[in-house]
């Protein structure tokens, strides 16, 4: 949902880190003799994630036959993600990249722990690759658990590769109902490729989007009340104006945020505008 600047850190400095205090000295060998083939990997990730081909990386239980998928799992444990970890740093700093440590998968929740794009428990050479730690809140690490993309059209949003923010893809409605409700649904440009519109489409069913944003539009529709009714005196043209200036400021912040797709949503209802207000409870 959110673009994220690519992580400045190699994959080479983070491996040799992550390696460096590894044991017993046979463990560490091999360590040493597998990063030119996770630095190569590293690469051939990013050529593919650029090319939304992310489903045509191999799945592998062994690096080179070397290091298990076992322990490239405690290295991951022991260096980066444990707080004592010798490249502990890197995950701060990870997590920390995030602006306002909001959620990219989902642009809601707060940031708490690091995503494996390509799922540790099938891609073993992808365990301590910077570009496949990807910051989340822990309800979207929980929802994507281990899935990963078997076909082009299985893919979700990357946000270190995200590309699609230039456009509108992401709307609502209102339901005519007391309270009123916001739907969410995905429609992407007619000009897109099958795949991109398909990708988009499944992030926002991956990540529980629907009803993720409903419920938060519910809560933004109750604070925005005294708006209406109290300051606007219920005028029509006054909340029309009002709803689209949020649209447009929420817009300029993240175009496919909730808060965008439902301020544009609220401000073309005439229902709303009329009288649909007046059924937002007071709380």
């Amino acid at each position: 949902m959110r673009r994220l600047p690519k992580p400045t850190i190699s994959t080479h400095t983070v491996f040799t880190a992550c390696s460096s205090t590894a044991s017993p000295n046979e463990l560490k060998q091999r360590l040493l003799n597998v990063t030119p083939t996770v630095v190569a990997f590293a690469e051939q990730y990013e050529l593919l994630a650029n090319l939304r081909c992310l489903h045509l990386v191999g799945r592998r239980d062994s690096i080179d036959g070397q290091v298990s998928l076992t322990e490239m799992k405690d290295l991951y444990k022991r260096s980066l993600s444990s707080r004592t970890g010798i490249a502990r740093d890197v995950y701060d700093e990870l997590v920390s990249s995030v602006p306002n440590r909001i959620c990219p998968l989902c642009g809601v929740g707060v940031v708490s722990t690091l995503d494996h794009h390509l799922p540790q428990s099938q891609f073993v050479d992808f365990i301590v690759t910077p570009i496949n730690l990807v910051p989340a809140c822990a309800d979207c690490n929980k929802a994507k658990l281990a899935q990963y993309p078997k076909l082009a059209q299985e893919q979700t949003i990357h946000p270190y590769f995200e590309t699609f923010a230039e456009e509108t893809w992401l709307f609502a409605e209102v339901l005519h109902c007391s309270p009123p409700v916001l739907r969410f649904h995905v429609a992407p440009p007619p000009h897109w490729n099958e795949i991109d519109r398909t990708i988009v489409k499944r992030h926002f069913t991956v990540f529980k989007l629907a009803s993720l944003f409903t419920a938060n539009a519910a809560n933004e529709l109750s604070s925005l009340r005294y708006q209406l009714v109290d300051r606007l005196r219920g005028d029509a043209a006054s909340i029309k104006k009002f709803l689209h200036e949020q649209t447009e400021s929420c817009r300029d912040a993240y175009l496919n945020s909730w808060r965008s797709a439902a301020y544009a949503a609220l401000s073309k209802d005439d229902w709303f505008l009329t009288s649909g207000f007046l059924q937002i409870p007071k709380t």
